[in-house]
């Protein structure tokens, strides 16, 4: 299964407007940092379609807290909302980077010729995502890891079914 083609690179490297998009987990970890309340930070719902229908976190919980702690440098805070924060984060400088490079030629060359393995790559990540959502449930009801929950205490769910 290719999970990037070769005209997909083309237009990671060369389109602007992921730039933006590369951007965007930062500015608005930034901005929220700044315009926060308690509300934010200890919420009592959860957008989270997985969260509402199982009341159990899924393994990208925690990100956007994740980036709003990174945004300030707190490295340690931020992974202890999700882990996998750090590797979407040097994902995105990474591609930060490329997109504000004068000359994408030679690494575009590079990422075409290694196409295969970085498919390869992106599947690993995948399932050490998988792997970490699993940990994190586990982590849910032993607390062997640590993790902060964030699970709130009425999911969009409940409130619904408390309607009827």
């Amino acid at each position: 299964m290719k999970i990037i083609k070769r005209k997909d690179i083309r237009l990671f490297f060369y389109n602007k407007f992921f730039l933006v998009i590369y951007l965007l987990p930062f500015i608005g970890g930034f901005i929220l940092y700044y315009f926060n309340s308690n509300d934010f930070f200890n919420s009592t719902y959860s957008v989270c379609l997985f969260m509402n229908l199982t009341n159990l976190p899924c393994p990208a919980c925690g990100m956007s807290r994740g980036f709003i702690e990174l945004s300030h440098f707190h490295i340690l805070e931020a992974i202890s909302y999700n882990p996998s924060i750090i590797i979407l984060a040097l994902l995105l400088i990474i591609l930060i980077i490329i997109q504000l490079l004068p000359s994408k030629k030679p690494i575009y060359k590079f990422a075409i010729a290694n196409i295969d393995k970085i498919n390869l790559f992106l599947s690993i990540l995948f399932i050490l995502l998988c792997i970490f959502g699993l940990i994190r449930i586990f982590d849910k009801f032993f607390h062997f890891f640590n993790f902060k929950d964030i699970t709130p205490s009425m999911t969009i769910l409940k409130f619904i079914l408390n309607q009827f």
